[in-house]
C-alpha cells in the first residue's frame, strides 16, 4: 500500500478556539496533554515558554504520569473516578491554561474496541466538566491534525508518531517515549496544541 501524505494541514477547529482564553499566557502557565484511554491513560504536564524562538519548542516538560499499576485492578467506573481526581489534583498543583486531548472517532471502531472508546469518551466528558468548573480551556484536536503537526503526515502510524515526538523533544526522553506509546500520544497532542496556540509552522527538517 502506498503511504499517502497530506499536502496541507487537515481541518481543525478555528484557530480562535485554541486562543480565546481569559488567562494571560505567561511562563507561569501550564498545559496538560491527555491520552484519554481508560485502560492505559497517560498525562503530560508542560510549562509554557512564552519567548519566541524559531528552532525551539514553546514548552518544557515538567511531569509524565502513566498510572497503569494504580488502575490495573480497578473497575471501569473506578478508573474514571481515579483519573478525574488525578486531573483535578494536577489543576490544583499547576496554573493550568488548557487541557488538550485527541478527538476519538466512533464510526470506524469495531465492536471489540467500542467499549474502550466509549470509556475514553466518558473520560473526556469528565475532563470537560473539570475545565468548566475551574475556568480552564478544554481543547480536543482531530487525530489527523495531531499526526500532521508531529510527523507532517496525517496518516502516520503509531511508531512514526513515537519517533517524531522523540525527535521533537531532542531525544531527551527517548526511553520514556519509545517505550510507551501512550505517553508519546499525550506528548503529540500537547505539541500540536502549542503549535495551534502560537500559530507556529510545523518544524522543518
Amino acid at each position: 500500500m502506498i503511504e499517502r501524505k497530506n499536502e496541507k494541514p487537515p481541518e481543525h477547529f478555528p484557530i480562535e478556539f485554541y486562543r480565546s482564553h481569559p488567562s494571560t499566557m505567561s511562563n507561569n502557565t501550564y498545559v496538560i496533554g491527555l491520552d484519554s484511554g481508560t485502560m492505559n491513560a497517560a498525562i503530560v504536564v508542560a510549562q509554557v515558554i512564552k519567548e519566541y524562538h524559531p528552532k525551539r519548542n514553546y514548552y518544557k516538560i515538567v511531569e509524565f504520569i502513566y498510572p497503569e499499576k494504580e488502575m490495573r485492578n480497578l473497575t471501569s467506573d473506578e478508573k474514571l473516578l481515579f483519573l478525574a481526581n488525578l486531573i483535578w489534583d494536577l489543576c490544583m498543583k499547576y496554573n493550568v491554561l488548557a487541557i488538550t486531548f485527541e478527538m476519538l472517532p466512533l464510526t470506524t471502531v469495531g465492536p471489540k474496541k467500542l467499549k474502550g472508546v466509549l470509556l475514553a469518551h466518558s473520560m473526556t466528558a469528565i475532563t470537560e466538566l473539570i475545565c468548566a468548573c475551574l475556568d480552564i480551556k478544554h481543547c480536543p484536536i482531530p487525530v489527523t491534525t495531531i499526526k500532521y503537526y508531529v510527523t507532517k503526515n496525517g496518516d502516520a502510524k503509531k511508531e512514526q508518531v513515537q519517533q517524531c515526538v522523540d525527535k521533537l523533544l531532542e531525544y531527551q526522553y527517548s526511553d520514556i517515549i519509545l517505550g510507551n506509546d501512550h505517553i508519546a500520544d499525550a506528548l503529540a497532542v500537547l505539541h500540536t496544541y502549542m503549535c495551534l496556540y502560537f500559530q507556529k509552522d510545523v518544524k522543518q527538517e
